[in-house]
C-alpha cells in the first residue's frame, strides 16, 4: 500500500511501478493519490506502508525521509499570453496576470506563497484547482499562467502551451520516499 502525491506518482513512481509489476506480477498494489499531507498522515496512521511525496512536506517527525529525485517547476501559458514568451519576465510582472495554482490545502500552494514572499510579492492566484493535472487544460484555454513540473510541459510541448522564461528561478523541489521509523 503506497500513498503518493500526484506529482510524485507521475514524475517518478509510475515507471518504477511498471518495472516492479513486470518483475512481480502476482503482487497486488494499492495506491492512494492525494496532496502531500494526506499520504503522510496515512503513513503515520498505518493506512499505507510507505509514502512518496513532494517537498515541502511540513512537519514529518518522527518519520524517516529520503530524497530520491529533484525536479523543477516552470511557468507556462497559452497562446493568448504568447507575447510573454519572447523575453524574460519578472515575477513582479507575472503577478499582474491571472495565476492558476493548486489550492490552499496543498504544499505546492505553500511553496509558491513562500517563494513569492521571498521576492516581496503576495501570492494570490485567481484560479485554484484540486490537482496539478488540471492546470494545463486551464492554461491551454487561456485562463491564466500556471506552474507545473517541467515533465508535465514536455508531454505537452507543441500543443498550445508555452514555457515562460522567468528572471527569478523557481527553486528546485524534491520527490521523497518516506517511511515510519518503527
Amino acid at each position: 500500500s503506497i500513498g503518493a502525491s500526484e506529482v510524485a506518482l507521475r514524475c517518478f513512481l509510475l515507471p518504477v511501478l511498471k518495472e516492479y509489476h513486470r518483475l512481480y506480477p502476482g503482487v497486488r498494489l494499492r495506491i492512494s493519490n492525494q496532496p502531500t499531507p494526506q499520504p503522510i498522515s496515512a503513513l503515520r496512521s498505518g493506512a499505507v506502508d510507505m509514502a512518496v511525496v513532494t517537498t515541502p512536506m511540513g512537519d514529518i517527525k518522527p518519520l524517516r525521509v529520503q530524497s530520491i529525485k529533484e525536479y523543477r517547476e516552470i511557468a507556462v501559458c497559452g497562446a493568448a499570453f504568447f507575447q510573454l514568451t519572447e523575453r524574460a519576465v519578472s515575477l513582479r510582472e507575472l503577478s499582474e496576470y491571472s495565476i492558476i495554482s493548486l489550492g490552499t490545502q496543498t504544499q505546492t500552494h505553500a511553496f509558491y506563497c513562500e517563494w513569492f514572499a521571498k521576492n516581496g510579492l503576495p501570492f494570490a492566484p485567481d484560479i485554484e484547482v484540486a490537482t496539478a493535472d488540471q492546470v494545463l487544460p486551464l492554461v491551454k484555454n487561456n485562463l491564466g499562467i500556471g506552474f507545473v513540473p517541467e515533465e508535465y510541459w514536455e508531454d505537452e510541448d507543441d500543443n498550445g502551451i508555452f514555457r515562460l522564461n522567468l528572471k527569478e528561478e523557481i527553486p528546485l523541489r524534491s520527490i521523497c520516499y518516506i517511511k515510519r521509523t518503527d
